[in-house]
């Protein structure tokens, strides 16, 4: 996608029942967020894991960002939340930063290993901002 980077997210919240995944992690039961990874991921070292999670949070601007979600579901008892990053197009672009041009983005569904050909969205972002789903017909 020359570069650039757009990830679609489904909900921040895991549906009931579900375990946290992906960005969840960030934002849903956070006090076991480590534990938690470690459970989908057991091959990974626990130690390291939480030195890399520190590390993260400390440096990465678009985790800061998930754990500032979470602050507001928690203090507004709200389950439903939107959140848009922009980038300041002044700075020198790297590879996480918004796309600059309209691109084809991958959507994974499930928690990434379980994925199937024929379990696919394809959507497509409307000029007036709606996103529209494609059939796979």
């Amino acid at each position: 996608i020359h570069d650039q980077v757009y990830h679609h997210i489904g909900s921040l919240l895991p549906d009931e029942g579900h375990t946290s995944v992906f960005a969840q992690l960030y934002i849903y039961d956070t006090m076991h967020e480590n534990e938690n990874r470690h459970n989908i991921m057991r091959e990974l070292d626990a130690n390291i894991l939480q030195y890399l999670t520190e590390m993260l949070d400390e440096c990465n601007p678009y985790i800061q960002n998930f754990r500032q979600a979470r602050d507001v579901i928690l203090a507004e008892e709200t389950t439903y939340i939107s959140m848009l990053i922009y980038s300041d197009r002044s700075r020198d672009p790297h590879r996480y930063n918004v796309p600059t041009a309209s691109d084809v983005a991958a959507i994974m569904i499930g928690d990434g290993y379980d994925v199937h050909p024929s379990n696919r969205d394809i959507f497509l972002k409307l000029r007036d901002g709606n996103l529209q789903r494609i059939s796979i017909i």
